[in-house]
């Protein structure tokens, strides 16, 4: 995850926070053409950072923490726990682009603040990801990339439109889930009536 005084990352590639910005009017075409856009997010933010970085990261939180929780608790009761000790984990990117002779407590606040608020957003919508590709780590690996390539992107002005696309995505895993459920439940009521 980035952090608020960076662009905070969109989570699931470009177009939720791009959407966002465009209903928003904050969007503008990328400083050095799509070209180079598609490549830096596809190079170095899916490839390089996404293996190198984030599937060994969803390693330890999807496929070691998050799965055994979900097991035990069920999706949402297993995703909320893992928001703690993961937003717990990220707190050093609050730093990261600080000045450490002069350090911004504010900024260091905000930018903190907003990975402990959209931290249950991010394990929820990765944990619908786990349940609907039955447990792949690849699959979270790459849309946490997604997410953090997505931070990088030079056409959104602002960071907040990547929290306010990654609790779409929760809310329309939510959404999915809950018509899902509900489709299975009159399909078997009839069956026992």
């Amino acid at each position: 995850m980035a952090t608020a005084s960076a662009a905070l990352p969109g989570p699931s590639g470009r177009w939720p926070a791009r959407l966002v910005a465009l209903a928003t009017g904050t969007y503008h075409a990328p400083d050095g053409g799509w070209t180079a856009e598609a490549i830096s997010y596809v190079v170095m933010g899916l490839l390089v950072l996404g293996i190198a970085g984030n599937l060994a990261e969803e390693m330890a939180w999807g496929g070691f923490v998050q799965t055994r929780l979900m097991d035990r608790h069920g999706m949402f009761a297993g995703s909320m726990p893992t928001a703690i000790p993961f937003a717990l984990v990220h707190l050093p990117l609050a730093f990261a682009e600080q000045d450490l002779s002069a350090i911004s407590w504010s900024e260091v606040a905000l930018s903190y603040g907003v990975t402990v608020a959209i931290a249950p957003f991010m394990r929820y919508a990765l944990g619908g990801a786990l349940v609907g590709t039955g447990g792949s780590v690849l699959a979270i690996g790459l849309l946490h990339a997604s997410f953090n390539a997505s931070g990088k992107l030079s056409m959104v002005d602002g960071w907040w439109q990547y929290g306010v696309a990654l609790v779409i995505l929760a809310l329309a895993v939510a959404g999915h889930r809950y018509l899902k459920s509900r489709r299975t439940d009159d399909a078997v009521a009839p069956a026992t009536a």
